[in-house]
């Protein structure tokens, strides 16, 4: 290989054609049976072929590679699920509860680590909200395909 890039191979048009009920063959039908239903079947069909293929050659660490990428890609659109349902649990507690003294802390102490952790969450929640606005954007399989067709990796 030189690394130049060759320019893409011409392709036909696609391609349609008409099948009749004798281009049809059934096996182990000596009556014709099948021949009948075929013809009642493909009358006025359309047969489209696309036959088209890309043909990718790639050594399998690059593949890894790639596929790793992916699915961490994945993996960040659901990130967010977690610090929502904490947000979410702490907010209610917050909202519903009378705080108490417990394990030597005043009900004062309790509701300021209540606000402190829901802030924490939705801090959290928030920097996974853009993580999955951004890696939205970046695509899904088809990117992935054009990242390995492309040769290049983030």
């Amino acid at each position: 290989m030189t690394g130049k890039q060759e320019a893409p191979i011409e392709r036909p048009a696609l391609q349609t054609e008409q099948v009749e009920a004798r281009d049809v063959t059934f096996p182990g039908d000596p009556e014709g049976n099948r021949e009948a239903m075929a013809e009642a079947l493909l009358k006025g069909a359309k047969v489209y072929q696309n036959l088209d293929q890309d043909i990718v050659i790639i050594t399998t660490t690059r593949l890894k590679l790639f596929l790793l990428q992916h699915k961490s890609l994945l993996a960040s659109n659901t990130s967010w699920i977690a610090p929502a349902g904490i947000l979410l649990s702490l907010l209610v507690a917050l909202i519903s509860t009378d705080f108490k003294r417990a394990f030597g802390l005043s009900p004062d102490t309790w509701k300021a680590l209540f606000l402190f952790f829901s802030a924490f969450a939705l801090i959290w929640l928030i920097i996974n909200l853009v993580r999955v606005f951004l890696n939205s954007r970046k695509g899904g399989v088809d990117a992935l395909i054009d990242m390995i067709k492309t040769k290049k990796s983030d």
